[in-house]
């Protein structure tokens, strides 16, 4: 390939790589500043607004609701799921690091809810499908170990005896089946009184729970044309799989079961193209392929990176790769800065012998104030050089481009006259700088001439400028009466 094509084609690359790796997620310029507002104003359309009770308590609040503050937040709405994992992973962000910590009582189903609130468009059909299909998958498990076999078919009896101490129920003699019906009743006991205490003296309803539990009803249909035409009758109308978790009491004993499934379904279809192996992609593609920007500050350039670290629970995990699905670590960090930005500040770092990764000790404090000295160094080197170069003469103004632009051709131009460059010497007619004798405007014979409408026709005047003669400002007026009065009399001679 030849230089000039090299050259073409980096042109076309991003800021900040070195090469394009494949099935990269996100590239390092795609991450904006974390926690600041767009840039770019958005409608209301674009915009969903969550309006948060908090536990701030007498802070805005009236009537009724004085014990409780109320506040609003805004976030941006998600149009696609399908492999749109930027988006996708700063929703999530936003809802477990501002929304949820805003909330009053959440749990895992909250976080789907809040993040089923986000959604617009085509992704509102994607989620649709994929909540369905969670829900009926969730059922299968909820009815082998809850109806069939758990909690909603034990009896009094299983209660008694999961009161009972382990020494109790071998006295008792029961057989295995009693025995395992009272472990695992004394099992959800704990878990309930647990639930039921922890919520007492808190801003939250309380919890109560009666055994046996009822059993969970089918998770609802996804809706189909016709399938609630008798609505009016039976009352069943389409239901999201939140709201069917939430009928039943112990709904939240499989919250956390469904947020994962949920989850991980979001996740297979935001990271479609790229696969399983996003993460370990992402983290080679930081790693090996980045070369930091010089347009770049280090502040930036640690900015993205953190921004990266904090993406990285939300990709798919990697069984095979331990650091996939973990904020990067000290060693990481240190690595990718190394790779991307030593080569940029070497003859710095190598004067404040830093010449290996080593020398950081592992701290990735230490390698960031290494670096950032050492961009002062550059930058102060820098700010040397240029005042080292010689200053650059200011072109002509516009006036005198434009006055250029009209310049005729002609043996004038050929010379080193002033005729031949406006701006270097006064005009031999008008003694003016900024363009030639043959255009100014005070010039009879030029075409640009501003004076009477009739030019004198071999008058004395035109064969002294011609022969380089000038006239005084009074010769001059004298002279143009003079031509004017004859040219008068000529033609009153003519017509007669």
């Amino acid at each position: 390939m030849s230089a000039t094509n090299l050259k073409a084609k980096g042109i076309k690359l991003r800021n900040g790589e070195k090469k394009t790796r494949d099935l990269v997620a996100i590239r390092i310029n795609d991450w904006a500043t974390p926690g600041v507002s767009l840039k770019e104003p958005l409608g209301k359309h674009n915009l969903v607004k969550f309006s948060v009770l908090t536990h701030n308590h007498g802070m805005g609040g009236r009537g009724k609701n004085l014990s409780s503050s109320f506040g609003t937040k805004m976030a941006v709405k998600l149009d696609r799921i399908e492999d749109n994992q930027k988006a996708v992973i700063e929703i999530w962000q936003a809802i477990f690091n501002e929304l949820l910590p805003a909330m009053v009582d959440v749990d895992a189903i909250t976080a789907v809810e809040l993040f089923s609130a986000h959604l617009t468009g085509t992704a509102t059909k994607e989620f649709e499908q994929l909540g369905h299909e969670v829900a009926h998958d969730l059922y299968v498990t909820i009815n082998k170990d809850y109806n069939s076999k758990g909690f909603s078919s034990f009896t009094d009896a299983d209660k008694v005896n999961s009161e009972l101490t382990e020494d109790e129920r071998k006295t008792k003699g029961l057989d295995p089946t009693q025995y395992l019906n009272a472990t695992a009743t004394e099992t959800w006991f704990q878990r309930n009184n647990e639930r039921m205490e922890g919520r007492k003296d808190q801003p939250v309803a309380d919890y109560k729970f009666v055994f046996p539990p009822p059993k969970f009803l089918p998770p609802p249909a996804k809706p189909r044309k016709g399938q609630f035409i008798k609505w009016n009758n039976t009352g069943i109308n389409a239901l999201s799989p939140c709201a069917w978790l939430r009928i039943h009491n112990h709904g939240w004993e499989y919250g956390p079961a469904f947020f994962k499934a949920i989850f991980a379904a979001v996740q297979q279809l935001a990271f479609k193209t790229t696969g399983i192996h996003s993460g370990q992609t992402q983290i080679d593609y930081l790693t090996e392929d980045l070369m930091m920007d010089p347009n770049h500050s280090l502040k930036v350039f640690f900015r993205l990176l953190q921004a990266h670290s904090e993406a990285q629970p939300y990709y798919p995990l990697q069984p095979s790769s331990p650091e996939v699905g973990s904020v990067f670590t000290d060693e990481r960090k240190i690595q990718i800065v190394w790779n991307a930005c030593y080569e940029l500040f070497k003859p710095e770092l190598t004067n404040m012998n830093t010449t290996r990764r080593e020398d950081f000790n592992g701290s990735f404090n230490a390698c960031k104030e290494q670096f950032l000295l050492a961009e002062m160094h550059r930058n102060e080197k820098l700010a040397v050089e240029d005042s080292k170069k010689p200053t650059v003469q200011p072109k002509n103004s516009a006036k005198e481009k434009v006055a250029w632009k009209n310049k005729g051709t002609g043996s004038e131009h050929k010379s080193n006259s002033n005729n031949s460059q406006p701006g270097n010497s006064a005009c031999k007619f008008c003694n003016k700088n900024g363009h030639i004798a043959k255009n100014c405007f005070s010039n009879p014979d030029s075409s640009n001439y501003k004076g009477s409408s009739g030019k004198s026709k071999g008058s004395e005047s035109n064969k002294k400028r011609k022969s380089g003669d000038m006239l005084s400002v009074e010769e001059y007026r004298f002279q143009r009466e003079y031509d004017k009065y004859v040219q008068g009399h000529n033609d009153g001679f003519e017509s007669e």
